[in-house]
Parts: structure tokens; sequence; C-alpha cells
């Protein structure tokens, strides 16, 4: 019976997979949409509506960038405060400037689509683990703690 066991490299290609998966939902905007700078103005309250669909007030920077037509002024992840006056390079749809990307750590992964990757890594990880250590224990080495 062959045992087969999965690599160090393998398993660190596949974690940058999973890791990239959140800059993978944007790929369009990133491959055909335009680009601007944008600015962070303010740290303020706004009505949204929450999962639910349900009226909530939520707190974020507003981020105000310009396109071709004027101003745009959109929302950052929510409870995220930016620190004012930085700038940041924003990608939006040419004809719909509400769908953009801003491009920032704390706006691509602390949104309610990082939940997958997040548990995908975990999943991984426990997969990888149990499956290596279980052919070690097959093949006779000592597993070392």
């Amino acid at each position: 019976m062959k045992l087969y066991s999965i690599s160090k490299s393998i398993f660190r290609v596949v974690l940058l997979l999973i890791v990239l998966l959140p800059l993978g939902r944007h790929w369009r905007l990133f491959s055909f949409g335009e680009r601007s700078t944008g600015t962070v103005m303010e740290y303020s309250s706004y009505f949204g509506e929450n999962l639910y669909g349900e009226k909530e007030v939520f707190y974020a920077s507003k981020i105000q960038f310009n396109t071709g037509d004027g101003l745009v002024e959109v929302w950052a992840p929510t409870d995220t405060e930016l620190k004012m006056g930085r700038e940041f390079l924003v990608f939006y749809r040419a004809g719909d400037p509400s769908k953009n990307c801003i491009l920032n750590l704390a706006c691509l992964y602390l949104t309610s689509y990082s939940i997958l990757p997040l548990i995908l890594i975990f999943v991984w990880w426990a997969f990888y683990l149990s499956y290596n250590n279980y052919h070690k224990d097959k093949k006779g080495e000592i597993l070392k703690l």
C-alpha cells in the first residue's frame, strides 16, 4: 500500500490561493474598471440595511473619489475608522461608480465575504495536519510535539 502525504509547498500554495479569494471577487474591477484616488473625508454614522433588510445605524469612514462625471462618496466597511486625509486607490465600474473596490487591507478583508476563506483556511489546515500525521503514524515514525 502506497502512502501519500501533502508537501509543505503544496500546502503553502493552496493556502495562498485561499487567502487571495477576497481579491478574486473584484477581478473584473481590477481588470476592466477605472482607477481613481480616494480620500478619507470623515468618520460618521449613516443609515443602511443590515443582513435582514432592516434599517440600522452604522459607523464608517466616508471616502470621496473623482470620476469623469464628478465626485462620488462611498462608505468603507462598517466600524472601520480610517485616518482622515489618507488616500487610497479605488477601482470602480465606469457606468456605475457605486460598484467599487477600495484597495486597502481593511476594506478587502474586513467584510462578511471573508468568512468563507477563514473557514477554508481552518479546514485546509486541519486536513493537512490530520492527513500527514496519519501517514507518519502508519509508517511508524514517532510524532514529536
